[in-house]
This record gives structure tokens, sequence and C-alpha cells, in this order.
């Protein structure tokens, strides 16, 4: 094969790439792990590389990982804020879901939140059940539900809780928890979103953090207009795609 022929065929050979996910472009937030040890800089692997407006001593760490070098730390004081954007708002369909090594479970530890005009999801110690509440109206919880099933202290576990049409459902490890729910409409909110904290309302929707989570984070993915899992499913088997 000649010199000319070589680069021919060189410029038409399919280019190898990375995994690739068909709903990348919904996605509105990705926080993996992998930065330095100790970093404090954040970083949103979605196609928005959106920044927090608060950081209260979240960073990374090698103590314990999932996919990557090291995974988002949470000591029990601390979380991530969100500036409010219409398309963080899970107005629709919508997948939040992340993999999750909690080193205790007290005090009603949050994974993220909305304040009470919108939706949570967290562990919650009555009944050592995880819960999620959403509320429409701002002024009466319509969906409280407790799964029944608790999160596992020191072990990776992935959790996610998908919206679709009018279903909401709560997975862990791929296998769903509790029952359907039943939610028509959409949150009415403007608040902004919190990583590890259940932000309370106060004067012009400002954050108050109270119930923070405490261990360690990978993936935090929050794909907006999609319901990933509508059933049961094998739960993520490598790091989420970032294309």
């Amino acid at each position: 094969m000649s010199g000319i022929q070589q680069m021919l065929f060189a410029s038409t050979r399919p280019q190898v790439t990375g995994p690739t996910d068909p709903n990348f472009a919904s996605v509105e937030l990705l926080l993996q792990g992998g930065q330095a040890n100790g970093s404090t800089t954040i970083v949103d692997s979605s196609g928005n590389g959106r920044t927090p407006a608060t950081n209260q001593d979240v960073d990374y760490s090698n103590t314990q990982t999932k996919w990557h070098s090291t995974s988002l730390k949470f000591d029990g004081n601390d979380y991530l804020g969100y500036t409010y954007t219409a398309d963080l708002q899970p107005s629709g369909d919508f997948t939040w879901e992340a993999w999750l090594y909690p080193t205790t479970l007290s005090d009603f530890p949050t994974l993220m939140g909305y304040g009470a005009n919108g939706i949570a999801l967290l562990y919650h110690n009555t009944g050592n059940s995880i819960k999620i509440e959403m509320d429409l109206d701002g002024v009466g919880l319509n969906v409280e539900h407790n799964t029944g099933t608790s999160l596992t202290i020191n072990v990776w576990q992935h959790l996610a809780v998908t919206r679709s049409g009018s279903d909401v459902r709560v997975f862990k490890d791929g296998t769903q928890i509790g029952s359907t729910q039943t939610l028509t409409g959409a949150p009415s909110t403007t608040r902004n979103l919190s990583i590890s904290s259940y932000v309370h309302p106060s004067s012009g929707g400002g954050a108050s953090p109270a119930n923070y989570f405490t261990g360690f984070m990978d993936d935090i993915r929050f794909t907006n207009g999609v319901a990933r899992y509508t059933g049961n499913f094998t739960a993520p088997t490598a790091a989420f795609p970032t294309q």
C-alpha cells in the first residue's frame, strides 16, 4: 500500500472513542471522583461545567473510592450548593442517582434537596428507611414515602430516584424499593439545589443547611427529562460516561 493509500485508509477508519451515553445531552449535573486528593475544586463533568455557589468543606479523598482515584468526601457538616436554574429543577421526567458510601446514618442525613418546596431524597431514621419527599404546591407533601429499606454503613451502594410520567420510583442497587408513587404536575420550587443537606427555606430562598450526609459519594448524576430506570436494572458496572 502506497503512502497516499495509507493516509486515505487512516482518514476513513472509525475513530476509537470511550463509552457514550445516549442521554448525555440531558445530563444537567455529573459530579465524579478522580480529582487530586484533598482538592476542594468541585468539577462538573456534564456538558454544563457548573460550579457550586457554595462549597462547605467538601473535598476529594482517596480514603474510599469507587470508580476513580478519589471520591467526594462529606464529613457530616459539609454540603454543596448550586444556584437555582430551571434546568436543575425536576419539573417532569428525571433521574437522580449516585453511588454512596455512608459511614454513619444518624440525624436524618440528606442526599440531595431543594428545601420544603420541592424534592428531597434522604435516609430517614424513623423506621430505618430511605425516604422520598416531593412537594407540588409548597404547602403539603404530595409524595411522602418510606421505602422500608435502609442504606448500609461502610458499603458502596447505588441509589436512584426516577419520575416517569406520574410514576415516582426509588431503586437501591438496581432493585426498586418501596412501592411506585403517583405524582402529577411539577414541583413548585425556585430553591437552590443542595447536595448532602436539606436546605430549609429562608428569606430570599437562601440556604440554611441541616441534616448532613456523612461518608463518600461518586457519580452523582441528575438527568432532566429522562427516566432512565422504570423497572429493575443492573446497577452500573463502570463510571458514567462523560460524552
